[in-house]
């Protein structure tokens, strides 16, 4: 941890005070399935069958994994972060289970944001459920529970507004996301028209612009230096929303 906690004190120190610095984790549930099946399993199973197999032994490891990630941010946060990310990378393999999604992934990542906001009040959170439904995120974010609920590519910002507003929530609420991570990786994207079109589907509210999900090793620096320039230039002029 040592590396980690320097590298944002380095960072935080070399960064403009009005520049915002997020530090983030991997969720209970995530983490979980990497350590039960030793590596990234699109079905999850061997997760799923320790869940349903072991009930008790899991809560165990997720409780241990809530105390874990509480830990550790706090740690981040005394360093200097001033926002904190929860990746619920793997949330997809449990939002066809309602009560079991609500459980590991909404309401051990609620504990923990709310967690790290008592100890540390100035303190911002995101929660990123890739793979959730629309109604599920609708939920999450009329909770508010999160200060932003970020969005894998395939949400659609538009039927999600009209999601939140149906389950009676702001439609102002702040997302992050949502630029499709492969097109970092095409030669032939224009970068450019790909953010202003991304910029554009969330104009009007609080908006965290960013990937989908991660970049990829075979992501195109040039693509990422005109990313952020675009976004850079709409931030400057027309869209004060963008951050």
């Amino acid at each position: 941890m040592a590396p980690v906690i320097e590298t944002v004190r380095l960072i935080r120190r070399e960064l403009p005070r009005d520049k915002s610095l997020i530090g983030f984790a991997g969720s209970p549930w995530t983490v979980a399935t990497y350590m039960i099946a030793g590596r990234g399993k699109d079905d999850q199973r061997y997760a799923k069958a320790m869940l349903r197999d072991q009930p008790a032994l899991f809560d165990r490891l997720m409780e241990l994994l809530v105390e874990a990630t509480v830990a550790y941010m706090s740690r981040q946060i005394d360093a200097g972060v001033d926002v904190v990310m929860l990746f619920d990378s793997w949330a997809a393999a449990l939002s066809g289970d309602g009560p079991a999604f609500a459980r590991y992934c909404y309401g051990l990542n609620r504990r923990i944001a709310e967690t790290l906001v008592e100890r540390h009040p100035a303190v911002k959170t995101i929660y990123f459920p890739r793979g959730a439904t629309l109604a599920q995120l609708a939920e999450i974010i009329v909770d508010r529970a999160f200060h932003c609920v970020a969005l894998g590519e395939d949400v659609d910002a538009a039927d999600l507004a009209e999601r939140v507003a149906d389950a009676g929530g702001d439609r102002q609420a702040c997302l992050q996301g949502n630029l499709d991570p492969a097109a970092l990786s095409d030669p032939e994207a224009d970068m450019a028209a790909l953010v202003r079109d991304n910029l554009a589907r969330f104009a009007g509210r609080p908006h965290i612009f960013n990937l989908g999900h991660g970049i990829t090793p075979t992501g195109i620096i040039g693509h990422v230096e005109t990313a952020l320039a675009t976004v850079r230039s709409a931030q400057a002029t027309a869209a004060p929303q963008v951050v």
